[in-house]
């Protein structure tokens, strides 16, 4: 048996989903209100503390010593020359796919490519884009090279040195942590 309500459904008015939405809107605006005050800036004057400054070597925790200022005397050093906002190199440009030919060897040819642009630099080519005639059969030989020593598609910076000393002949280092002098 069926049971059947009479009892008519009240349509969803516009005006109840605007209420909705003022309503809403003035909770965000009175929240944005409260923490914008300048009387209710929170400010702390809680040093800041290192997880090394309240632990020992054996696991004891050190309560830290209150901070005490240290006004040291200035140097007399003078100020360095001031370095240039940037350098630019002018260093000579290949793709790794010279050819536009983006095989998967060409696809992983990167470092190759990075390698050949930074060695022609310093052998002294100028400046603009290398004959892809030129470059091309260079990247081939080094991804054979990469091969024969056991390398990957990707290379670590120990096997790029690897690389570059057998390749090229250049006796290469890693600079951890380089400095502007660097």
């Amino acid at each position: 048996m069926a049971v059947f309500s009479s009892r008519k459904q009240k349509n969803f008015s516009p005006w109840y989903g605007f209420l909705i939405l003022a309503v809403i809107a003035i909770a965000f605006g009175l929240k944005i209100f409260d923490t914008l005050r300048p009387d209710r800036t929170p400010t702390s004057d809680v040093p800041t503390v290192s997880y090394e400054d309240i632990v020992k070597e054996d696991g004891e925790v050190v309560e830290p010593e209150p901070e005490v200022e240290v006004v040291l005397p200035e140097p007399d050093v003078e100020e360095p020359e001031a370095l240039p906002i940037e350098l630019n190199l002018a260093v000579p440009f290949t793709s790794q796919a010279p050819t536009g030919n983006w095989d998967a060897l060409h696809e992983d040819a990167c470092e190759e490519a990075s390698f050949f642009m930074a060695v022609e630099f310093y052998n002294g080519r100028a400046a603009g884009k290398v004959d892809p005639a030129l470059v091309d059969p260079e990247l081939y030989k080094m991804v054979d090279l990469q091969t024969s020593l056991g390398m990957g598609y990707s290379i670590s910076a120990a096997e790029a040195v690897r690389f570059i000393d057998e390749y090229y002949g250049l006796e290469t280092v890693i600079v951890d942590n380089p400095t502007v002098e660097d």
